[in-house]
């Protein structure tokens, strides 16, 4: 999604390209330190992280975190799902 630079807290005008992945809770900080992640726009920022889509994060870490990232939104479809059911 195209975001405003300011409200991702980004220095310039105009906007950025971010992907919003979930990750695990103890990941999600040591990814904020990293160049190109962020906290998530509009999202939970303990499960949540918006990688800018500027070719500073590679391709290859991105499918990953994507990856991960269905992984765990599966699973918390499938426990409500149960859950409905009983």
């Amino acid at each position: 999604m195209d975001v405003p630079r300011d409200k991702l807290g980004l220095a310039g005008t105009g906007n950025a390209e971010v992907l919003n992945v979930k990750c695990a809770p103890l990941l999600v900080g040591s990814l904020w330190l990293q160049a190109g992640f962020l906290p998530a726009y509009h999202m939970n920022k303990s499960s949540w992280v918006s990688i800018l889509l500027n070719g500073t994060v590679s391709n290859e870490e991105i499918k990953n975190l994507i990856d991960m990232s269905y992984t765990l939104v599966q699973a918390k479809r499938r426990r409500k799902s149960r859950d409905c059911e009983d």
